[in-house]
């Protein structure tokens, strides 16, 4: 198999746009046989002001006792830099972590800035990789709607 066929995808957060308030309908993932994890953050293009708030939380259990284990601006980027929000339009960030070293279940909370217009519009996804059990063609345990190879 392909490196890049054992992977499965997981929407945190569908794109959506918030001025000064929380983003809304996070998802709750399960990373229960995969060893690896990296959340993606994308802004749309009318993003007009950095991200008030973003961490990711975990647990032991479905649905409570979240503990945050990254917090955007309190951790160092691989470079040396401190880590800050969104705050471009078009901007793409990555946080890559060691799930063997993590609880199961993983979620996020993000809090929009008080932009002059708009805001912030982002989208959030998690790629979870190393799947001990996996079929690279079944597009539903990937965790895709299409699924395409060429």
């Amino acid at each position: 198999m392909i490196h890049n066929q054992n992977l499965c995808f997981k929407n945190l957060l569908a794109p959506m746009i918030k001025d000064n308030a929380a983003f809304d309908t996070m998802t709750e993932i399960d990373t229960a046989g995969f060893d690896y994890c990296t959340v993606v953050l994308h802004s749309g293009e009318t993003t007009d002001i950095a991200l008030a708030a973003f961490t990711i939380t975990e647990s032991d259990t479905a649905g409570s006792g979240h503990a945050a284990f990254f917090t955007m601006g309190s951790t160092t980027q691989v470079d040396g830099t401190a880590t800050s929000g969104v705050n471009a339009a078009d901007e793409i960030q990555a946080i890559e972590f060691d799930l063997r070293k993590r609880k199961r279940y993983i979620n996020i909370t993000a809090s929009g800035g008080d932009g002059a217009s708009v805001g912030n519009s982002l989208g959030v996804m998690a790629i979870l990789s190393r799947a001990n059990d996996i079929d690279a063609d079944n597009k539903t345990q990937r965790g895709l709607d299409q699924l395409s190879r060429v």
